[in-house]
């Protein structure tokens, strides 16, 4: 009894550390799709100033001569809607799944879903990719879009 306890609990501790999707091989495109719905403006600007290595100030400013300031605190989705999915079968070797993801707004991303996170990192640092605005990401490979757009991804 004692037994059945001990591996109930650790099967609760072991779902409940599975840390991020990309992470989990069970995650999909669709669960890709559904993220990027989900990308707010304001974490997106708040991750970019950290990238950049700017005060909040000097981005504001950069904002402001695009006259884009009323989108650093929004919580509008940044990447708009899901229009379409064109599976791509053979463009990324080793990949189980992949393609371009339309989104209503500014990224039209390619995803690349591999079996292990070695072989997206390994795709993603070989001289085979053709688009260089590519990087690795758990079981992904992420092309067309900035990696602080999938920071939580």
């Amino acid at each position: 009894m004692k037994l059945k306890l001990l591996i109930l609990f650790l099967s609760f501790s072991l779902v409940s550390c599975g840390g991020s999707p990309s992470e989990n091989s069970k995650t999909t495109i669709m669960d890709v799709i559904k993220y990027l719905e989900q990308v707010e403006w304001k974490d997106v600007h708040k991750r970019r100033v950290k990238v950049l290595g700017m005060s909040e100030e000097e981005y504001l400013t950069i904002l402001s001569s695009a006259s884009l300031v009323e989108t650093y605190n929004s919580n509008e989705k940044a990447c708009g809607k899901f229009e379409s999915y064109q599976p791509k079968i053979a463009s990324m070797v080793g990949a189980i799944e992949g393609g371009k993801i339309s989104m209503s707004g500014l990224f039209s991303p390619e995803v690349y879903k591999y079996s292990d996170e070695s072989g997206a990192i390994l795709n993603a640092k070989s001289g085979l990719l053709v688009n260089n605005k590519c990087f690795a990401k758990g079981y992904f490979i992420f092309c067309g879009i900035p990696p602080y757009y999938m920071h939580d991804f």
